[in-house]
Order: structure tokens, then C-alpha cells, then sequence
């Protein structure tokens, strides 16, 4: 259905190596048996394009724990993020109203759809929209987008 979406999709609507690999939401079948792909989020993102660290949550049905490399099967996977920007990349009055969305409790997660490939390092962060740093757009949690901001070759044994 969706074998070729690119890598830096952005949706709209954080393993150790014995750990087995999370399945996938739409598996390859042509990936070998035991292949596995990494996500990974980090404090440290490149600097100067408004990428922020992030927090990976959920990779499909699979809650993930509170470390920042995951390991998981080929295919497709969609992956619920959340934001980890600095409040010193903020104002005092976004950083007040980003608190007020949280504690509304509004849905202050986003998917990010990522088709993982065997042997292969994907790096999430998020992409600060300072176009959208509205009190309107913040209420909605459009300041921010989740973004694979890069893709690299990496054993995952």
C-alpha cells in the first residue's frame, strides 16, 4: 500500500541490543529474517534550521521507554512524538501558553509515519515553525512538526 513513502514524511494529523525489535505497523517481506532498523532522539540536533530534540513515545501499539534508541523491524511504522524544545528558544508568554496547553491536557503529541529499512539509523527531532509561534497556533499545537532529520547506515546487531 505505502512501499515507497519518503523518509521525511511529516505527519499532519526513544533499545538495547538484546531487546527483540518492535514489529512493524506494515512489515517488508523482503527484509531478512532478524533485520532490524533504529530510531533515536537526542539533546544534540544541528543548529541553525529550528530542529529541536524530541521525545519518541510510541512506535504503534508499543510503548517505548524513556531511552533514546529503539530498535525496530523493517517497514512502516508510525511513531507518536512529542516536543523537548528549550524554553530559552521561546518567549516567556510561548512558554507560558505551551505550559497551559499541557496542562489542558490537549493532544500535545503528533505521529510521524517512517518506513524503517534493515541496518539503518534514523534521527527524529522537530522542526520549531516560528511562523506559527501565535498564541492561536500554539493553542493548537501547530508550532511545531516532527521531522527524520537524518538517515544513516548503521549495524543494529
Amino acid at each position: 500500500m505505502h512501499r515507497r513513502l519518503p523518509v521525511f514524511l511529516l505527519a499532519c494529523l526513544a533499545g538495547a541490543a538484546h531487546a527483540s525489535p518492535i514489529p512493524a505497523l506494515e512489515p517488508d517481506p523482503s527484509a531478512p529474517a532478524g533485520a532490524c532498523g533504529m530510531v533515536t532522539t537526542s539533546a544534540r540536533v544541528p543548529e541553525g534550521i529550528d530542529l529541536h530534540p524530541a521525545r519518541v513515545l510510541r512506535a504503534g501499539e508499543h510503548r517505548l521507554r524513556a531511552r533514546n534508541l529503539h530498535r525496530l523491524q523493517p517497514g512502516l511504522h508510525v511513531l507518536v512524538v512529542a516536543e523537548a524544545i528549550a524554553e530559552k528558544d521561546l518567549s516567556t508568554v510561548q512558554v507560558r501558553q505551551r505550559t497551559q496547553l499541557r496542562h489542558r491536557n490537549v493532544d500535545i503529541y503528533k505521529p510521524l509515519i517512517v518506513e524503517v529499512r534493515p541496518d539503518r539509523l534514523y534521527r527524529v527531532g522537530v522542526h520549531l515553525m516560528r511562523d506559527q509561534l501565535d498564541r492561536a497556533s500554539i493553542r493548537r499545537n501547530a508550532y511545531w512538526v516532527p521531522v527524520v532529520y537524518e538517515e544513516m547506515q548503521q549495524s543494529c546487531s
